[in-house]
């Protein structure tokens, strides 16, 4: 800093016999360091805006059962409190890249900012179900567009040779959120405060978007809007969101809301087949910019690793939402205890995801962290059937560090992977189509996971002759039902003793499920996945600020 006011104080002083190169060099001088201000800045944005948005994402899970108790709601609305955040956060990624492309990033990311608090504050004022999936589907629009231009504004203003480091800082912050998010959602959920973990966004999100409106400079497209508006791919957007809701509807309502054959169940799941195949020809055939680039994922490697991607998410996050029912249910943990219980399969998860970060950018060799990584994984989940209703805090520690590691691995390497086959101008896209994957496989691992643990629920509940007349009632109360078996008292003859174990098994088929799952992507992994050379193109995709030294004077 001081080498560069004495060379600006040397220039301005011979400003009389200056030449027109010299003005150059001094306006050269000041811009470079304020670009240097700008990138660290929005940098620091962007990192903090990923912490608070991996609290909020983290935090929910834990206290589902205090606001389903305080809301007097049920299991399948608890879920859905989960899976209407997550799948406008999912199918809304792409769309907000088109619009960035179109509109510029900062613009757009400030849409999402209003968007993501905006939701926080309907959660927390709401006094139904009803209007607090309405909150949360309004936070995850804005949450959609948190994910997606983080990085991709990443690409956008750090040099290429940088943009790995960076992209690293910005997981780094998701790891950090995703490891302390449960335990303050705990603890503010143990005090009865949990529509705090909602108004904790607002003092955040504010003053994220007052510095990115001050600090933030991109290009933006010329044109006007009308031109810009046609650009954007409004139908595939309709036809993904509309075909993907009505699907997630059929698997979570099947079985639970009424029998799989009737016309409740079958009618979402036709509608989201046959939206879901036009949403494919459309894609196919549309003329214009698609609102998924599918020609650009072609390769083997890239549908593996896009397919693993959504595996991982799956996996992940059907764990972070099922395993508090499995602490609650047979250890009768407060809020804050399961966020403790939780500490050290996290930790593990955010620290070995630190490491393979730090390893795959070194030295490029993700391939053997992806076969590493879904070996791991996939025994690491299936070591989970052998939890009972008394496995000691040890033991679940002790059993849940393979999968920990394996997950961790996971996530930094199919980042990678995704954008191994891709040329430099083509990685902000395969970006976005990774954290689209990832979305994706968040809410089917909410969804899927929920349906198969409420189904199997209902089967064992049938088989108990105690309690074979309300298995009905309490699977639909899955959720709630956790406050009745934790006030129960009784040796191991008694109600408590059966409807513990019925959790118990449920669980177990889930981990079953997941891990079958994680083998496939093994398999897959195994199969097609292919070492790609290093990008060695340098520069920028696009200049923080792109006017000239002469244009500046």
């Amino acid at each position: 800093m001081s080498n560069l006011s004495d060379i600006t104080s040397t220039l301005k002083s011979e400003r009389t016999t200056a030449t027109p190169s010299t003005d150059i060099l001094l306006n050269g001088l000041l811009r470079s360091e304020r670009d240097s201000w700008h990138f660290y800045i929005a940098m620091s944005c962007l990192c903090l805006l990923n912490l608070v948005a991996a609290w909020d994402a983290t935090s929910l899970p834990i206290t589902l059962l205090t606001i389903t108790a305080a809301l007097k709601g049920t299991a399948l609305q608890a879920f859905w409190l989960g899976i209407s955040f997550l799948i406008p956060a999912a199918v809304l990624q792409p769309f907000y890249g088109s619009l960035s492309a179109i509109f510029g990033r900062k613009p757009i990311i400030l849409v999402a900012l209003i968007f993501f608090s905006a939701g926080a504050v309907l959660c927390a004022v709401s006094n139904s179900f009803t209007a607090m999936i309405f909150g949360r589907s309004i936070q995850g629009i804005g949450a959609g567009g948190i994910y997606a231009l983080s990085n991709i504004i990443v690409t956008d203003i750090a040099p290429n040779e940088e943009r790995s480091k960076c992209l690293a800082t910005i997981g780094a912050m998701w790891a950090i959120g995703g490891i302390t998010g449960p335990i303050l959602g705990g603890a503010l959920a143990q005090n009865g405060h949990w529509r705090w973990i909602f108004w904790i966004n607002l003092p955040f999100g504010g003053t994220i978007a007052v510095v990115i409106a001050a600090f933030l400079h991109l290009q933006s497209e010329d044109g006007n809007m009308l031109g810009k508006m046609k650009k954007v791919d409004w139908l595939g957007c309709f036809l993904l969101t509309g075909s993907l809701t009505s699907l997630l509807i059929a698997v979570t309502w099947g079985g639970i809301v009424g029998p799989r054959n009737t016309w409740r169940t079958m009618l979402p799941v036709e509608i989201g087949l046959v939206g879901f195949m036009f949403f494919l020809i459309w894609t196919w055939f549309n003329p214009g910019e698609n609102y998924i680039a599918l020609n650009w994922s072609t390769s083997p490697t890239s549908i593996c690793a896009y397919f693993g991607t959504m595996v991982h998410g799956m996996v992940l996050w059907s764990a972070l939402y099922l395993m508090p029912l499995y602490f609650q249910a047979t250890r009768k943990q407060s809020p804050l205890e399961v966020g403790i219980s939780l500490l050290p399969w996290l930790s593990i998860v955010g620290l070995f995801a630190l490491a393979a970060a730090v390893f795959v950018n070194r030295t490029y060799q993700y391939c053997p962290a992806i076969w590493l990584g879904w070996a791991l994984s996939t025994f690491g989940i299936a070591l989970f059937i052998l939890f009972t209703r008394s496995t000691p805090a040890s033991t679940w520690a002790g059993l849940s560090i393979l999968s920990g590691i394996g997950l961790g691995i996971l996530a930094p390497a199919l980042a990678l992977t995704c954008q191994a086959p891709y040329r430099s101008k083509e990685i902000p896209t395969a970006i976005g189509l990774h954290s689209f994957f990832h979305g994706l496989g968040r809410v089917l691992g909410v969804a899927v996971g929920s349906a198969v643990f409420q189904k199997e629920l209902l089967r064992n509940m049938l088989q108990q002759p105690d309690i074979e007349r309300s298995a009905l009632d309490f699977t639909q109360n899955a959720v709630g039902l956790v406050k009745t078996i934790q006030k129960i008292s009784g040796g191991d003859d008694t109600l408590k003793f059966i409807l513990m174990n019925t959790y118990v098994h449920s669980l177990r088929t889930v981990w079953i499920v997941m891990a079958a799952c994680a083998g496939a992507a093994s398999l897959l992994g195994l199969i097609c996945t292919r070492a790609y050379p290093p990008q060695r193109e340098t520069g920028r995709s696009k200049a923080i600020n792109t006017k000239t030294f002469d244009e500046e004077r």
